[in-house]
């Protein structure tokens, strides 16, 4: 049984709707399209266009990733520039500092995906490849990065460079100091920290904690 058709959104090579997330009131939807790059807010009752997320840049192809905070004031679409955006007033307030952005895999469409943590604090974001990236909601900065590798090993690492991870995880990762090209392991004296990272995806500000 058809509810509602929310109609508007555009399709072009780039695909059709990339992301759709629902307000936690069941008022209004949010919806993304990679066919004409931009975000709408809808009101579900009627199936009437409320407002129209524009000047947006494509971002792995498309624009997606949609997220809404739970208490529905904030919004993420993955566009260029990286933000969170005011749902009130429809333009974009916290850039996401973001290095090294990943690029499109050849012939394949937009995949971030988007969600906010529950408090609001948060806002985690994957875009396709073999990390998921976690953000402050305040002020864009990046607090952590959860990276996968083959056989199930993993690593979390934070901004500042302290890291965990599985039994071989380490051994994926290289750092460059001094223009030299080391593994990640001969710095695990220092960076070698469990607990700040856990405080970390905890929502504490890490650098508190002194180094040992």
């Amino acid at each position: 049984k058809k509810v509602q058709a929310l109609v508007g959104h555009e399709r072009s090579h780039q695909g059709g709707i990339t992301g759709i997330a629902i307000s936690s009131d069941g008022q209004f939807a949010l919806t993304s399209s990679a066919g004409d790059n931009t975000a709408r807010k809808w009101e579900i009752a009627t199936g009437q266009l409320q407002q129209k997320f524009t000047g947006n840049a494509a971002f792995l192809g498309g624009i997606g990733g949609t997220a809404l905070s739970a208490d529905n004031n904030s919004g993420f679409f993955a566009t260029k520039p990286l933000a969170i955006w005011d749902i009130a007033s429809g333009k974009p307030t916290v850039p996401l500092h973001w290095d090294r952005l990943p690029t499109a895999p050849s012939g394949q469409e937009h995949q971030t995906k988007a969600l906010f943590h529950p408090n609001g604090k948060t806002l985690i974001v994957h875009a396709g490849d073999a990390t998921v990236r976690i953000f402050d909601t305040t002020t864009g900065r990046q607090l952590a990065m959860l990276v996968s590798f083959a056989n199930d090993e993993w690593m979390a690492l934070t901004s500042e460079g302290y890291y965990n991870g599985s039994a071989k995880g380490p051994e994926y990762l290289t750092v460059g100091v001094n223009g030299q090209t080391l593994p990640i392991e001969r710095l695990y004296d220092t960076f070698y920290r469990p607990d700040i990272v856990m405080a970390t995806l905890q929502g504490l500000d890490s650098r508190n904690i002194a180094p040992l």
